[in-house]
């Protein structure tokens, strides 16, 4: 059971740590259209390989091939993501680690705490809110922070109250991530 909900962030604490889990949104016209587009793909994918396999379809068509799997593989992680995508973020003294995950597929990175400063509430470029999921850059988030010399970000679908809500819960018990002390 968390210790706080912040909309849709869970957090959870003890003596040594603060642990954030913020699930993706789940979009329902984007994630129904998605699941829709994947069936056509699926049918797309298999009459190109079925005839690229009995010598119907020219060789060239490898190239459209790949794009196309390629394309498909995206939008299969996209719907992943909003299906059951979501965040995790590990605070202590030592470290701060961010993960999006999909089940078993992460991706993580581990700052260490000494080298964070900044951390702030940020509006979102829309160009990031169009692209937020489990392919998003590390930068991307309502809430960021200054690490050595890269910007990085969390809290993806956090609207603006949740995410300034979030920050204070974490400047709070941090002080040293708002003025990289």
């Amino acid at each position: 059971m968390p210790d706080y909900e912040f909309g849709r962030a869970f957090v959870e604490h003890n003596r040594s740590e603060v642990h954030i889990v913020i699930p993706a949104r789940r979009k329902i016209f984007t994630t129904g259209f998605l699941a829709i587009w994947l069936c056509g793909w699926l049918i797309g994918e298999i009459s190109a390989l079925a005839g690229l396999i009995i010598g119907v379809t020219e060789p060239t068509s490898v190239f459209w091939l790949i794009g196309w799997t390629i394309g498909g593989f995206c939008v299969g992680v996209t719907l992943l993501w909003l299906l059951v995508g979501k965040e995790e973020i590990h605070l202590t003294a030592d470290k701060v680690s961010l993960t999006r995950s999909i089940r078993l597929w992460t991706r993580t990175t581990i700052c260490k705490s000494s080298n964070i400063s900044k951390m702030r509430c940020e509006e979102p470029l829309v160009a990031d809110t169009l692209n937020a999921g489990f392919f998003s850059l590390r930068s991307t988030g309502q809430i960021k922070f200054s690490y050595e010399s890269k910007t990085f970000g969390f809290g993806l679908d956090l609207n603006e109250v949740e995410a300034r809500r979030l920050l204070a819960l974490i400047l709070e018990r941090y002080p040293q991530f708002f003025n990289g002390t």
